[in-house]
């Protein structure tokens, strides 16, 4: 009799082990990620300023440096391994070199603590298996925020546009969790009546996903 039980067992064994696998490579339900990483990026900040009563000059800006990034994605799967979701993006520039050109000269000044913006938006994120390759698109609207060496903080009112572009790959760790790591590409615009504000990163995220 105990003999006759063992293939069954074994039958029942595989069959859960086939169960477990398969509940782990299922993204269906509600989409949650998380993203944190290092980069390097640029504020480029073009206007025109007065010289006198009568006259003006163009002025040219550019904040460059290490930035630290974040993103936060919630929403739900519209297909297999396809999410729909709102997007948060936050990315920063801390300390940033300050280069100022104006009137043709160029100078280097230390200006600012911290230059960024953040952008709340839409997005999809589109599942490769078995891989577990991933590509992920955001856009929304974008808010900049600098921080000057006094530590004064102010916001440029006018509300811009913002991009957001990762291409990464995720390890099982649960089957409702996995981590991951990705490229990420971070792009902002704004211009307000006086001056075009422009930003671009490029750097890497570690992440967290749950289905």
């Amino acid at each position: 009799m105990k003999t006759s039980l063992l293939p069954a067992i074994a039958l029942c064994g595989i069959a859960s082990t086939s169960h477990a696998e398969g509940l782990a490579k299922t993204r269906d339900g509600l989409f949650l990620a998380f993203g944190l990483g290092i980069g390097y990026g640029s504020m480029s900040t073009e206007a025109t300023i007065p010289t006198s009563f009568t006259t003006t000059t163009d002025m040219e800006m550019t904040n460059s440096g290490l930035t630290n990034s974040f993103d936060f994605r919630i929403g739900g799967t519209v297909a297999q391994d396809l999410a729909l979701h709102a997007t948060l993006v936050g990315d920063a520039i801390g300390g940033p070199e300050t280069e100022l050109k104006i009137g043709g000269r160029t100078k280097t000044v230390d200006a600012f603590n911290s230059v960024g913006f953040s952008m709340l938006g839409v997005g999809a994120t589109k599942y490769f298996t078995p891989a577990d390759a991933f590509v992920s698109a955001s856009a929304g609207i974008a808010t900049f925020q600098v921080e000057d060496t006094s530590e004064s903080s102010s916001k440029i009112k006018d509300r811009g546009f913002a991009l957001q572009g990762k291409v990464g790959k995720e390890w099982w760790i649960s089957p409702n969790w996995a981590l991951g790591v990705a490229g990420v590409v971070n792009w902002a615009y704004v211009s307000p009546s006086d001056e075009t504000d422009k930003y671009l990163s490029a750097g890497v995220q570690f992440s967290a996903t749950s289905w």
